[in-house]
C-alpha cells in the first residue's frame, strides 16, 4: 500500500486517521471522571449562553490549580457543554477530533521539514498511536493538552509557509495561532524559541528579517501575556514550593517523560512526582 500510495499526502493523512480513529473508538463511550465532575458542575450552575464561556478569560482554572490560566481549554469545555449538555460522548468526540486534526498537523510538518513521505507518513503514524497520548485523548479533561499542540503545530506549519513565500498575511496567523496556544497550555511558550532556533536547524548562518519580526511580535505578546497572567492568577502568592526547588525539579520530570516515551509501560493517570526537596 506505501509503494502504491507513496506519492498521494492525502491517502496517508486519511490512512494514519483511520488507524487513530480504530484506535480510540472505545473512548468515546467513556464517562466523566474526577475533574470532568466538577467542570460539567460549574458549568450547570454558570452558563446559560455561549456569552458566558467569555468570563473564562478573567479568572484562573476553576478545578482548584490557582496556578492555571488556560481560558481556551475551558473556552472550548464550555462549547461542548453547551452542544452536548450531559452527554459525554460529544466531549470525547472533540478530544478525538482535535488528536485526528494534530495527527495530520504532523505529517504535513515532517513533509514541510524533510521532504521525505515515507518519514512523515511513520512521524505521524507514531503519534497517533503512541501510548503516551492516550491521557490527553480519553481523558475529557486533558484535552489542554490536544489544543496546545493543534494551536502550536498550526502555527509553526503556518510560520514555515511564511518563511516560503514571505507573504505577511502569514505572519498574523503565526502568531494569532500562538496567541490560541500559550491560552490552552502555558508550557507552549517554547514556540516562540522555536521560531528562532529553525533557520540555524536548516543551517543559515544569519537570521533573515523575516524570523526577526515574528520573533519580536511573539516576544510582545508573551510579555502582554505574562502580565495578563500575573495579574489575573496572581502567579507569586502562595506558591507550595520555593522556585529553586521547582527549577531543580525540571531535569527529573523531564527524564521521567522520556523514560515513558521509550518505555511507555505501566501508565497512570498520576505519577510520583520527582520533587527536589
Amino acid at each position: 500500500m506505501l509503494s502504491r500510495y507513496k506519492s498521494y499526502t492525502e491517502y496517508h493523512i486519511l490512512s494514519v486517521i483511520l488507524i487513530t480513529i480504530t484506535i480510540y473508538f472505545n473512548s468515546l463511550f467513556g464517562d466523566f471522571v474526577w475533574d470532568d465532575l466538577v467542570h460539567l458542575d460549574i458549568f450547570q450552575r454558570n452558563i446559560k449562553d455561549f456569552w458566558d464561556l467569555f468570563s473564562f478569560f478573567k479568572s484562573s482554572n476553576i478545578v482548584g490549580q490557582p496556578f492555571y490560566y488556560r481560558p481556551i481549554m475551558l473556552f472550548s469545555y464550555g462549547l461542548d457543554y453547551i452542544i452536548y449538555k450531559k452527554n459525554p460522548f460529544g466531549y470525547h468526540l472533540t478530544s478525538l477530533m482535535f488528536h485526528m486534526l494534530n495527527v495530520a498537523l504532523v505529517y504535513l510538518l515532517a513533509q514541510k521539514i524533510v521532504n521525505d513521505k515515507a518519514f512523515s507518513l511513520l512521524s505521524a503514524l507514531l503519534f497517533a498511536v503512541h501510548p503516551v497520548r492516550s491521557e490527553a485523548v480519553s481523558w475529557i479533561s486533558a484535552r489542554a493538552d490536544l489544543l496546545g499542540a493543534f494551536f502550536t503545530l498550526a502555527s509553526f506549519y503556518i510560520y514555515l509557509n511564511y518563511l516560503e513565500t514571505k507573504r505577511k498575511s502569514f505572519i498574523v496567523l503565526t502568531v494569532v495561532f500562538y496567541v490560541f496556544a500559550i491560552f490552552s497550555k502555558e508550557v507552549c511558550l517554547f514556540l516562540i524559541f522555536l521560531y528562532l532556533i529553525y533557520p540555524f536547524y536548516m543551517g543559515e548562518k544569519v537570521l533573515r528579517k523575516e524570523v526577526i519580526t515574528v520573533f519580536l511580535i511573539s516576544c510582545l505578546v508573551t510579555f502582554i501575556y505574562m502580565l495578563i497572567r500575573i495579574l489575573i492568577v496572581k502567579v507569586f502568592a502562595g506558591d507550595y514550593y520555593p522556585w529553586i526547588f521547582k527549577t531543580a525539579t525540571i531535569p527529573w520530570v523531564i527524564l521521567s517523560y522520556l523514560k515513558l516515551f521509550f518505555y511507555p509501560v505501566e501508565l497512570k493517570i498520576l505519577y510520583k512526582k520527582p520533587y527536589v526537596l
